[in-house]
């Protein structure tokens, strides 16, 4: 049987649509999706800030440089 393949983005809109309908508790959905409670609020809190864009992955690159000169 092969391997059922998904992108992240697909994943998260699923975790969010099934949030909204509350289907089922954000502790389940985290157990669903294979993810930390901590990362599921996370996704919950961006998509309330933010719309839909935050569903890209984020740049993890630091915004500036602690020991860089003027």
């Amino acid at each position: 049987m092969p391997w059922k393949e998904s992108r992240i983005v697909d994943q998260r809109l699923q975790f969010l649509s099934s949030y909204q309908k509350e289907e089922m508790s954000v502790s389940e959905l985290c157990r669903e999706f294979g993810v930390s409670r901590p990362t599921g609020y996370r996704w919950i809190n961006r998509y309330k800030e933010s719309g839909p864009e935050w569903l890209l992955n984020l740049s993890s690159k630091p915004h500036g440089c602690s020991h860089a000169t003027p």
